[in-house]
């Protein structure tokens, strides 16, 4: 289901927004909704045209590795986009994130799609805090539509960073090693003149390969804005700034602030907010 909140004047963009992991989109609207920037400005009164769109991600019940659980115990659902450890120490582990990404991707892609038809490619805006920064990412390296408005990510990461990051460097042995992996659909063979081939472009047509996604040409991703904010006194600091390096090592254009001040459960501050709205304000059609 999508929680919908209305434009406050006529209809001429629209932003979704992806919610972290376990937290209900009714609690990150009303968090939004309600948060001043220290410039007084709302979400609503920097963009009374905006119509705001909650899309809630599947309830699952997330991966539990304690082996003393007891059988028969209640099973217990989250909200999330995909499962995920707190901090992937191997690429193995992240293993666990291929089935969401795999539904997430087409389904916001879709979302996507439909908001451009009705208010222009130049005027959709996909936000994503946490969780679903990382969510945000993914969609925008998998996304093969138009150029839109811009991506924002608060407090997230990029799944599958150390593969982006290795293959765009031509560091390629762990990835070798994968067993569903032939070489022969990303390395150019013997005297193969590909102009398009660069380990970059292999990148991100390996991201796609990781989530299940069918193969395709095109980067559209390195003509959408794309913001990042994160904290600098937490574990994100280092993940947001992994991310940016292979953001902008496979071509993407990413901006990214970090704050002293603390960030509320959802990931953003009333700071980061002043400066999402300036990015905004500077790239969306009037």
């Amino acid at each position: 289901s999508t929680l919908v909140c209305n434009p406050q004047k006529e209809h001429n963009h629209t932003f979704i927004f992806l919610h972290g992991r376990g937290i209900p989109p009714t609690k990150l609207a009303h968090a939004l909704l309600s948060s001043e920037s220290p410039k007084k400005a709302t979400l609503q009164s920097a963009f009374p045209h905006a119509k705001l769109l909650f899309p809630t991600a599947p309830m699952t019940p997330p991966l539990i590795f304690d082996e003393t659980r007891s059988e028969g115990s209640e099973t217990i659902f989250v909200s999330q986009w995909f499962h995920s450890w707190a901090q992937p120490d191997s690429i193995e582990e992240e293993e666990i994130y291929i089935g969401g990404l795999n539904a997430g991707c087409p389904y916001l892609h879709k979302l996507l799609e439909q908001e451009i038809k009705l208010v222009g490619k130049k005027n959709v805006v996909l936000w994503g805090l946490r969780q679903g920064a990382a969510m945000a990412l993914s969609t925008l390296l998998t996304w093969e539509g138009e150029s839109f408005g811009a991506i924002i990510g608060s407090n997230g990461w990029l799944p599958f960073n150390r593969l982006v990051w290795q293959f765009a460097n031509g560091e390629d042995s762990e990835i070798r090693n994968d067993e569903y992996f032939d070489p022969d659909n990303f390395w150019p063979k013997e005297n193969d003149d590909d102009e398009d081939f660069d380990w970059p472009t292999k990148a991100i047509k390996y991201f796609r390969f990781e989530v299940l996604l069918p193969e395709k040409r095109g980067e559209v991703f390195k003509h959408i804005p794309l913001f990042l904010g994160q904290s600098k006194n937490t574990e994100a600091k280092r993940l947001g700034r992994d991310a940016k390096r292979s953001l902008d090592l496979v071509g993407a254009k990413a901006k990214m602030i970090e704050y002293d001040s603390r960030l509320c459960v959802h990931g953003y501050s009333e700071e980061m907010l002043d400066d999402i709205f300036d990015f905004l304000r500077d790239r969306l059609r009037k």
